[in-house]
């Protein structure tokens, strides 16, 4: 349900953009009004600021004209006919009027012989108390959840603190971990900006025994990740069928696992070569994690099953980064068919130094910017020459400078996330759902709080790895599959809603309410 909030807002990535705060239109002339109820006066001092769509620049000046087009856009985003009809009081809103010198104003109004007496007036719409909040329905909280969350990105970027700590207070009464999917999406964001916030007093964030090693997923929530989302089997299902149909030939087989190491997607792969037509040949896997524990557990389980098959295996674990990966430590020797897989690992060679960038506002618009490590180790694979590189990355611009606009494109991305977990899981806080949850709230965390060499999360969209795959050499070819309704089969994708899969510029796309969020593609050598 909570990705629906976040269509509601905007339908399409560029229209994401545009909802960012950064896209402000100008204010209209004020005009002077009288006095507000004094029921509503009163809720003033407890209330915070929240403005409707399109964001607005702070105390923002209003005519009665301009409020009243707000209100109808507001009418429009709830798809309501009539919100006068359900009172303005009832949606948790009122008027708050801020004046310079209302002691004067109010003489003016009384009677005064001073006719230029009119009084600094500026129109918001505020957040009335809790108890207004909590009788609206979940659709309409969640947007204006949404609406908390922007504006406290926006306090957060400008370095507002106190209106940011001001605005998550309020968001805390509403988001919860154990609530529906756009609470708990809410919770998670938050927190994202708490950290960010926290960070700018380095003594008390390290006080508070946060490791400051960014740890992309939790070893917990491998095996869970796996049975709550089925696009990961399909993903492996792919890249099995398509090493086996390119390796279909080759005796002595080298594959250079980049990061997934995962025995859901080896140990079958294990057995399809086992079973080729011409015998099993000579296979070597290559793992590089940065877990050592985890690399111990995978080889002994690949052993045993290598074992039993009686195949040839051999398994070369390197705990390392990828970033201090180098070509002497794969060991690739001639007369071996080379293949490389990358499974939502290859984004973070993006991370750089570029906190200057994001200072001034560079690199803006669509173009793809060059990145020293991600061009080094592409240069570095294509001198390999290997037969196919096999790429899963997340379908989604997360790698923007400016901290609100990858803040607009995460609450895109992660509410059509948390709405397939809810599906799948139901509305129930297991210990499956809050561990996968967890795993994300990380991935959250580094997009929001994390600048510079920090941020590794920088998930970019299919087309700007198109671009840069392109520059280091390679060009993208048909993945192996029995067939469409197979694909469709595995995520079951009938209908409007649930998972479904599409063919996009060779690649495939796996989609969850026609949001892409996974793409899987091949690439060979130019």
């Amino acid at each position: 349900m909570g990705h629906r909030f976040v269509y509601d807002l905007f339908d399409t990535d560029e229209q994401a953009t545009q909802f960012s705060p950064n896209h402000s239109s100008k204010a209209e002339a004020t005009k002077p009004l009288s006095p507000i109820a004094e029921n509503q006066k009163n809720n003033t001092e407890n209330a915070e600021v929240l403005e409707v769509l399109p964001p607005v620049k702070e105390e923002r000046r209003m005519s009665k004209r301009s409020f009243k087009s707000c209100l109808n856009r507001r009418r429009r985003v709830l798809g309501e006919s009539d919100l006068q009809a359900k009172g303005l009081g009832d949606m948790g809103f009122y008027v708050n009027v801020h004046r310079s010198s209302f002691p004067d104003w109010a003489a003016a109004q009384m009677g005064s012989a001073s006719p230029a007496m009119k009084p600094d007036v500026t129109l918001t719409l505020c957040l009335s108390s809790p108890d207004h909040f909590e009788a609206i329905n979940p659709e309409e909280r969640g947007i204006l959840l949404i609406q908390m969350l922007l504006k406290c990105a926006m306090n957060a970027s400008s370095g507002n603190l106190h209106r940011a700590d001001a605005c998550l207070h309020q968001i805390s009464h509403h988001a919860s971990i154990s609530g529906d999917s756009m609470q708990r999406l809410a919770a998670r964001f938050a927190s994202a900006l708490a950290v960010r916030l926290v960070k700018r007093w380095p003594g008390l964030y390290k006080a508070l025994n946060r490791n400051p090693s960014w740890q992309p997923k939790a070893d917990w929530a491998g095996p869970i990740f796996g049975k709550v989302f089925p696009h990961l089997e399909l993903a492996y299902t792919i890249i099995a069928q398509t090493l086996t149909r390119t390796m279909a030939e080759e005796r002595v087989i080298h594959i250079l696992d980049t990061g997934s190491g995962d025995p859901e997607l080896w140990v079958p792969l294990l057995h399809s070569f086992a079973h080729m037509p011409h015998g099993p040949p000579h296979l070597k896997i290559t793992c590089i994690s940065s877990n050592k524990l985890a690399l111990e557990k995978l080889g002994i389980r690949l052993v045993k099953e290598a074992e039993a098959l009686a195949m040839p295996f051999q398994f070369n674990p390197l705990n390392v980064t990828l970033r201090d990966l180098t070509i002497d430590m794969l060991r690739v020797r001639s007369g071996e068919a080379l293949a490389i897989t990358s499974v939502l690992n290859l984004h973070t060679l993006l991370a750089e130094d570029d906190r200057v960038d994001a200072h001034f506002g560079l690199n803006k618009g669509n173009i793809v910017k060059e990145c020293k490590q991600m061009s080094r180790f592409l240069a570095t694979v294509r001198s390999m020459s290997p037969k196919i590189l096999l790429l899963v990355e997340q379908e989604s611009d997360h790698n923007l400078n400016r901290l609100t606009d990858r803040f607009v494109q995460g609450l895109y991305y992660y509410s059509a996330i948390f709405d397939s977990m809810n599906a799948t899981l139901g509305s129930s806080s297991s210990e499956e759902r809050l561990a996968v949850e967890e795993m994300y709230g990380r991935e959250i965390e580094n997009i929001v709080a994390c600048e510079g060499l920090e941020r590794v999360e920088r998930h970019e969209s299919y087309g700007r790895w198109m671009v840069r795959l392109g520059r280091g050499g390679f060009k993208p070819v048909r993945l192996w599959y029995e067939s469409m309704e197979g694909v469709k089969d595995l995520v079951g994708g009938d209908g409007e809603d649930g998972y479904k899969v599409r063919n996009e510029r060779a690649s495939l796309m796996i989609c969850w309410s026609q949001r892409p969020l996974y793409a899987i593609s091949a690439w060979i050598c130019q």
